[in-house]
């Protein structure tokens, strides 16, 4: 059954997960625009990278976050 959760070693993320994610990087964007784990996160070539990135681009404080912006 496991296979259900995991395809190709890759786990399918819900509505909810992306959410929560997305939730927790505003946050910590907002109290800590250099942080390390932030950067690592916003750094990733992958789909959800990129989701990140479109996602935190978004709020007018954006320009605090330098993985954003290049700086």
């Amino acid at each position: 059954m496991s296979w259900i959760i995991n395809v190709m070693g890759k786990h399918i993320k819900t509505k909810m997960d992306y959410e929560m994610i997305n939730t927790f990087a505003e946050e910590l964007a907002k109290i800590d625009p250099e942080n390390p784990k932030l950067k690592a996160y916003l750094s990733m070539d992958n789909f959800e990278g990129s989701e990140l990135r479109k996602h935190l681009k978004s709020f007018p404080w954006s320009d605090k976050i330098p993985e954003l912006h290049g700086k």
